[in-house]
């Protein structure tokens, strides 16, 4: 396994989840304003013609891509999230059984004279 993917720590993972939903959260807002600026532009009294059609057509295409990409990356998160939270519920089972086994308080190689 590769050193880096390795030490990775639940810590890390939920801070990046954290900043992928906000990041998730600003695109909706920016999607918010994209919406407003759509119905000023299909707004015969705005914005007519040719032009119009033209814009129309590729902000409404846009936006149906949009919403779809938005969705899936809160999916993404919330998919994270349960998973960093399994993982830990496992970590903290396992760990909880070798100290039950080994009959430890606590993991430590300062209780061990093989490292000393």
């Amino acid at each position: 396994m590769h050193e880096a993917i390795s030490r990775v720590e639940y810590k890390v993972v939920e801070e990046y989840n954290n900043n992928l939903h906000q990041k998730a959260l600003e695109m909706n807002k920016l999607f918010e304003t994209i919406k407003i600026t759509a119905r000023i532009l299909e707004d015969e009294s705005n914005f007519s013609g040719k032009g119009k059609e033209y814009f129309t057509k590729k902000l409404n295409e846009f936006m149906s891509n949009f919403d779809e990409i938005y969705k899936e990356i809160e999916n993404c998160v919330i998919y994270i999230a349960a998973c960093s939270d399994g993982y830990q519920a496992i970590d903290s089972k396992v760990a909880k059984d070798i100290l039950e086994n080994l009959n430890l308080s606590e993991l430590s190689l300062k209780q061990s004279t093989i490292f000393h």
